[in-house]
């Protein structure tokens, strides 16, 4: 064998040389990789809304939403188990009477049979839009199974507490009345214990939004008065 030029050793040297950085470095690389795994995506920034927004904790404003029952009228008395409720507000709302829901039509329009019990019946209809508006209406109507035979006579009956359209920051409202004595009265439906002068008295618990109070009195012979208020409890 000849012996290698120093020259040609020089290059071959240098080469080597080369090729173990190389092996270096790329180990380097492999090694890195392994140790940051996958590499974290670089957040992107969501454009805010161009429109102005208002002030945090400003009140919202939300628009009175029609709510009327056509039928039956008011404190009226029927003869009839079933009967139809009906009445009107937007198209667009959505309406359960009796914790039923009802159908809308594309004028607004509304009807629902409800059974009725003898005596006295609650109806309370509820609307609500899809902005969170909400309705209350409600109506009290008596069944009778044979058509009274004499003159009811309106009984004397005046609610002091709530005040129509009051709005409440708790959920309980004291609500103060008076009646003759001697009367039943109830109040959604619940008993209520009256004092000797006929006033009345009870802390009622209501719920969230639109809230409707009847206030029921009834005596002895059948006569009877309603008085329905309106109130909202905003938490």
């Amino acid at each position: 064998m000849q012996p290698i030029k120093p020259n040609k050793l020089k290059v071959l040297l240098t080469g080597l040389i080369l090729l173990a950085a190389l092996a270096v470095n790329y180990a380097c690389v492999q090694g890195a990789a392994q140790t940051l795994g996958t590499p974290t995506p670089i957040p992107v920034k969501t454009p805010q809304p161009t429109r102005s927004l208002p002030p945090e904790g400003s009140p919202v404003t939300k628009s009175p939403l029609p709510l009327s029952i056509d039928q039956p009228e008011e404190y009226s008395v029927v003869t009839n188990e079933v009967i139809v409720v009906s009445g009107k507000t937007f198209p667009n709302a959505i309406v359960v009477v009796n914790e039923q829901d009802v159908d809308v039509g594309s004028d607004g329009s509304w009807f629902l049979a409800v059974k009725l019990i003898p005596g006295r019946n609650l109806i309370i209809a509820t609307a609500v839009d899809f902005d969170g508006n909400e309705s209350v209406a409600a109506r009290v109507v008596r069944y009778v199974q044979n058509a009274p035979t004499s003159e009811v006579v309106s009984l004397s009956l005046t609610l002091e507490l709530p005040g129509e359209n009051a709005i409440f920051k708790t959920p309980l409202a004291k609500i103060k009345g008076a009646t003759s004595p001697d009367t039943i009265v109830d109040i959604n439906e619940k008993p209520v214990d009256i004092f000797a002068d006929g006033t009345f008295s009870l802390l009622l618990e209501l719920n969230p939004g639109l809230n409707a109070i009847v206030v029921s009195a009834v005596d002895k012979k059948g006569n009877e008065a309603h008085i329905i208020r309106y109130v909202t409890y905003k938490p």
